[in-house]
């Protein structure tokens, strides 16, 4: 193995380390977004994360894909693409309801990408797919070397663009009080009544 192929290979698994840490973040930043929300911060909004989720599972998880399938051998190619759709079928099912939930998608449309995210990202893995095969035969190593490279950074890039969109929003709420429901703001008349 020369040194783009060790290089190659070493960014293919930092890819799917990658994949990895960017479902986990999303998970940990729903549920801090959950334990807000039901401390009272109602008014806090990040639907702009939820959205960054969402264009990952539509259109960016098959653009890494493009670039991590890519190979001069067609059985290594299979099995990259193999590797690359559970990857994508699972990072598409287990993003799919932080981001339906972080980004307002109260209708239909979040229910179903909820239930169906593997279909919902079947377009962008095909199209990976077919510009990736008509891409193969021209290729150099280094070349697929650039192209581990590049799709390491567009994940990272989604991960680091959905933490920083929650920070910022965590940010722009920190100063807010929690919003009360009515009852609330009664039983909490009553507590400071009840010790005057």
């Amino acid at each position: 193995m020369n040194s783009y192929g060790k290089w190659s290979f070493i960014l293919s698994l930092a890819s799917v380390l990658a994949m990895v840490c960017y479902c986990l973040s999303a998970w940990l930043l729903f549920e801090r977004y959950c334990r807000l929300f039901d401390a009272g911060y109602t008014s806090f909004n990040v639907p702009l994360c939820g959205k960054i989720m969402q264009h990952f599972i539509w259109w960016g998880a098959g653009l890494a894909g493009w670039l991590f399938i890519g190979s001069a051998d067609s059985n290594s190619r299979v099995h990259r693409a193999c590797i690359w759709w559970v990857l994508q079928c699972i990072s598409a099912w287990v993003l799919a309801y932080p981001a339906a939930f972080l980004g307002r998608m109260n209708d239909g449309l979040g229910i179903m990408l909820i239930l169906f995210a593997p279909v919902a990202t079947l377009p962008s893995f095909a199209a990976a797919l077919i510009i990736g095969k008509m891409q193969n035969s021209c290729k150099s190593p280094q070349s697929y070397f650039r192209s581990r490279l590049y799709c390491f950074l567009v994940i990272l890039t989604f991960m680091v663009t959905t933490i920083s969109s929650f920070l910022c929003a965590e940010i722009m709420a920190s100063g807010k009080t929690p919003h009360l429901t009515d009852s609330e703001r009664r039983d909490t008349k009553i507590e400071q009544r009840g010790g005057n």
